[in-house]
């Protein structure tokens, strides 16, 4: 399965948000199955910009959070359990910060968004070495 994650978009109209989703379905999400906004929407509707694709989004900092955009979620992908978090606060200690948000959760994977460099990137059957904490694979996106 193939999915299209972003994050930061920062849309402040549909208008905006249906030429960002039209731009990345016909190039880079072409053949994506399923969205994760990893927060900073701005605005809460852009999920209907996605052609009725799966969409799971959380907060960032710029959203108000809701029923629809949690501060966290998790997202069930197949046999997989994917962990989703805007992220906070400064740079160090951001990992432990979000894996403790987690804990108590079975995660296979957790994408958050920060300023720090990606800590790993790639698909979970991959050949990646992540970093492996309380059973679960910290991702990050930049």
């Amino acid at each position: 399965m193939k999915i299209g994650v972003l994050s930061d978009t920062h849309i402040h109209s549909l208008k905006a948000g249906q030429r960002l989703a039209d731009f990345l379905l016909k190039g880079p999400f072409r053949d994506i199955e399923m969205v994760l906004h990893a927060g900073d929407h701005v605005i809460p509707d852009l999920d209907s910009c996605f052609d009725g694709l799966p969409y799971f989004g959380v907060c960032g900092n710029m959203d108000r959070c809701s029923p629809h955009l949690p501060q966290r979620r998790i997202v069930s992908i197949g046999p997989y359990r994917v962990g989703m978090v805007h992220g906070w606060g400064a740079p160090d200690g951001i990992e432990d910060r979000v894996l403790h948000c987690f804990r108590g959760d079975k995660t296979d994977v957790i994408i958050l968004v920060t300023a720090i460099s990606p800590v790993s990137v790639g698909r979970v059957d991959s050949a990646v070495e992540p970093r492996q904490c309380n059973g679960s694979t910290l991702s990050s996106i930049s």
